[in-house]
């Protein structure tokens, strides 16, 4: 399972896909602190070494004069809508300690600056960031200076990470996000620093750290796996036809419709119902799918069992029905065939099945591939042991 640091790129435009940088906003004047973050853009700057964070009064009690706020894109391209990502973190150093006047705390939201390479002053517009906070508040005083602090993402951020092939990050006071003013100091300023990916090296830059599962939906594994059972039913149906060949009418009736009832209750009810129910229902209602490869095996492992029950019944059937049979071959065969025409109709439809499934089964059968052979060679064997009964 992939685990990928990913950085924003230094300077800004030209070749760059990402960027980070600050931007800050002003009516020159002293305002609520609803209309301050909203207010005018003045200021910018994407290539200097600092990241700024903060605000600043004057002199009015519980107005303000200026907020900024810092912006990062990362290009989170490697990713796609069926990837799973198991854990997720915004790193970002403070490298200046410039005290906590307004006792602020801090978070991380969506950015969405005019372009993924360059940050302009239009860009602190309240419009272009999001409502979300993608992780847990951190208050300035917990983070420390000199060393990096890990902005863990919750459910939302991850969401937002795969959606997006370049995706913006806002580190913001979260009293901005909240629109919920900070304690108010008379004539500070105030600014938290944080490295930033124009300082040479990447020791002190902002990253993101993302642990993943790749999943990827593909038609022809699913394809490639349906004709392997169909590969495999087919040479079972042939021997149960050899069986056939050694029987009489009246006791390939019985046979076969003992036989037909008893795989379409172990394949209809243990195939369609179960895969509906615990893939389609479980994976649908939750996108995360199945937390891990362990538990896609647990499932088809009891999927496996269940068969390997309805299977051994079969045989008892078998073993039943096949007492007193002698042979007529030419109206067996008939039966057989008449048999073999409603079991492919069955296997046709649920193949149809698994197509309708496959964005959902596709990247589930990738990881479960070799138990599926595990079962097919459980299958085969059981086979094996009917026809020695039979005989």
């Amino acid at each position: 399972m992939p685990i990928l640091t990913i950085y924003p790129q230094a300077g800004s435009g030209g070749s760059n896909t990402t960027v980070d940088g600050w931007v800050g906003g002003s009516n020159g004047a002293e305002d609520s602190w609803s209309d301050v973050r909203d207010a005018s853009p003045v200021i910018s700057d994407d290539t200097s070494n600092l990241i700024f964070v903060g605000t600043r009064t004057i002199s009015t009690p519980n107005t303000w004069f200026q907020l900024t706020r810092g912006i990062f894109t990362f290009d989170v391209s490697f990713l796609n809508p069926a990837s799973l990502i198991r854990s997720c973190s915004f790193c970002i150093q403070r490298t200046v300690d410039t005290g906590d006047p307004f006792s602020v705390s801090l978070n991380i939201t969506s950015a969405s600056p005019a372009s993924n390479n360059a940050i302009v002053n239009a860009d602190f517009a309240l419009a272009n960031f999001g409502t979300d906070k993608f992780s847990t508040d951190r208050t300035l005083a917990s983070v420390p200076i000199g060393s990096a602090e890990d902005f863990e993402f919750n459910d939302d951020g991850k969401n937002y990470l795969l959606a997006n092939s370049i995706a913006g990050v806002s580190l913001r006071m979260v009293e901005d996000i909240d629109n919920s003013a900070p304690s108010w100091v008379s004539g500070t300023e105030w600014f938290a620093y944080f490295g930033a990916a124009d300082v040479v090296g990447t020791s002190i830059d902002p990253c993101i750290t993302i642990d993943y599962v790749e999943y990827f939906v593909d038609t022809t594994d699913t394809i490639s796996l349906s004709e392997s059972l169909v590969k495999v039913t087919s040479k079972l149906f042939e021997d149960i036809m050899y069986i056939g060949e050694s029987i009489n009418v009246a006791g390939a009736l019985v046979f076969f419709e003992s036989l037909e009832l008893q795989i379409n209750e172990s394949f209809s009810l243990l195939i369609t119902k179960p895969l509906t129910e615990s893939f389609l229902v479980k994976s649908i209602t939750n996108f995360t799918f199945f937390e891990s490869v362990e538990e896609v095996i647990s499932v088809v492992d009891t999927f496996v069992r269940a068969a390997t029950k309805n299977l051994s019944e079969v045989i008892t059937v078998v073993s039943n029905v096949y007492r007193g049979i002698s042979a007529n071959l030419s109206d067996t065969i008939t039966v057989v065939s008449s048999f073999l025409n409603g079991v492919q109709k069955s296997l046709l439809e649920t193949i149809s099945l698994a197509f309708s499934f496959n964005v959902v089964l596709g990247r589930i059968f990738t990881d479960s591939i070799v138990v599926v052979e595990t079962f097919i060679k459980t299958m085969g064997k059981i086979f094996e042991n009917t026809l020695i009964v039979t005989e």
